[in-house]
């Protein structure tokens, strides 16, 4: 059964075009779907190039739908004040993101560093 969402991911991504896939789309989230099957285990050594893809689309996907909601707000016309609140919001919002992000990193950084200069005592640290 886990060749049906591959191939028809495929067939999708073929029939769509890339001048499908560049503009705003909820296709995106399909193919990100097609490729979730394509991940490496954690000990490959494409593992990194992986986690690069993951966080790219993932990215773009947010990106994405805040273009939609501009989008959508500009076909509605509403009033000033209602995109003024969405910008604040999405502001916020992506500021707490950085700040997680930023802090996430850190952690990982620290945690490869010691990894590679403390010797293996056959414990398993969680």
């Amino acid at each position: 059964m886990k060749t049906v969402p591959i191939v028809t991911g495929f067939v999708q991504f073929i029939v769509l075009g890339c001048s499908e896939l560049i503009k705003v789309s909820p296709k995106w989230p399909e193919i990100a779907m097609f490729a979730l099957f394509l991940r490496p285990k954690k000990e490959h050594k494409l593992r990194f190039y992986w986690n690069f893809y993951h966080h790219g689309v993932g990215y773009a996907i947010l990106i994405m739908g805040i273009i939609n909601v501009f989008k959508g707000l500009d076909i509605l016309d509403p009033e000033k004040k209602w995109k003024s609140a969405y910008i604040i919001v999405i502001g916020i919002l992506g500021g707490v993101a950085l700040f997680l992000e930023a802090i996430t990193w850190i952690v990982v950084l620290k945690r490869r560093s010691s990894k590679s200069t403390k010797p293996y005592n056959g414990q398993q640290t969680i």
